[in-house]
């Protein structure tokens, strides 16, 4: 048998011969698993302690800090967690892109208009609805896992969200919501 070898950069698996018979009739071949970091990042933003109208952002801007490794790096988010102190369990839809969204004003509790310059940076979009959400006594969390939400940050190495209102949620306290997202980095 002939060895082979590879090298592999920014890849989570790689097709591989590991070698092949001197006659040349039979490959022997696989796939390689190449490890990857999985992080977790949060947000915590600041709410409005009071009702939400449908549409409406809620907490404004929202920004991951380091979601990929570096900047113009890339991952996959694997799983999105979120916990509501204020058990409200509403249906929500977080937008994450993959630059600042700069050119519109995305002002907690007031009604998305996503700007057409954008909306071209949206990278995933994820809703999560009441029956995700398992209630507690006086709280709530909702996990959704297996999302396998590709993405490449553009200019940093942060994304960027904006959770959306698809329910009239009426919050307790500014601190309500935090959003995780584990990510599985390039």
């Amino acid at each position: 048998m002939t060895e082979g070898t590879f090298t592999a950069k920014n890849a989570s698996r790689a097709n591989v011969t590991f070698g092949t018979r001197k006659n040349g009739s039979t490959n022997y071949s696989g796939v390689v698993l190449i490890n990857r970091a999985l992080v977790t990042v949060e947000v915590t933003p600041t709410i409005t302690a009071g009702p939400y109208t449908t549409g409406d952002v809620v907490g404004g801007k929202l920004t991951f800090t380091d979601a990929a490794n570096r900047s113009g790096g890339g991952g996959i988010i694997r799983s999105l967690i979120i916990t509501d102190l204020g058990d409200q369990k509403a249906n929500l839809d977080l937008l994450l892109f993959d630059s600042d969204p700069s050119n519109g004003t995305y002002t907690d509790d007031a009604a998305v208009d996503v700007d057409d310059l954008d909306l071209v940076k949206v990278v995933a979009q994820i809703s999560i609805v009441t029956a995700d959400y398992k209630s507690f006594t006086d709280n709530a969390a909702a996990a959704l896992k297996d999302l396998g939400a590709a993405f490449q940050c553009s200019g940093s190495a942060n994304l960027y969200g904006l959770l959306i209102a698809r329910a009239g949620p009426t919050y307790t306290s500014t601190g309500d919501l935090t959003i995780r997202l584990v990510i599985e980095q390039d």
